[in-house]
């Protein structure tokens, strides 16, 4: 009975880092996307050229950059709280974004919730099973 349950347990820790490395990758994807024109987050009518089309594009780097250095620097260190914060920052995303179109003035393309939302509760889960001493070495 105790082999059946660790079993389950194994099997659950590599679902659930298994499907970190996966929000992690497509985070990174969809960012570079953004950033090369592929897939645009707001409505760009041409006068996006300027101050807040360039803001945008830095936060996006930023943002490119946090998504694969923070955990890097998490597993090096061997401490996980900060990609429980890196997925409360993905959680509050989409409201971030609605926020920043309304005071631009600028409408929204397409909903982004469910991937910030995937990756931010991504991150949390792997976080806490790794904090908590949970993960499978």
């Amino acid at each position: 009975m105790n082999s059946i349950i660790q079993k389950n347990q194994k099997v659950c820790h590599l679902l659930i880092e298994t499907n970190y490395y996966i929000s992690v990758v497509a985070m990174v994807v969809s960012l570079i996307f953004v950033l090369a024109g592929k897939i645009n987050i707001l409505k760009f009518d041409g006068f996006m050229y300027g101050a807040i089309g360039n803001n945008l594009n830095v936060v996006i780097m930023y943002m490119i950059l946090l998504s694969v250095l923070l955990p890097a620097y998490c597993f090096a260190k061997k401490k996980y709280q900060e990609i429980t914060c890196l997925g409360g920052f993905y959680l509050l995303m989409p409201a971030s974004l609605e926020i920043y179109s309304q005071i631009n003035d600028i409408p929204l393309i397409g909903d982004y919730t469910l991937l910030f939302t995937y990756a931010g509760l991504s991150h949390i889960s792997y976080s806490l099973i790794a904090c908590k001493g949970l993960k499978q070495t």
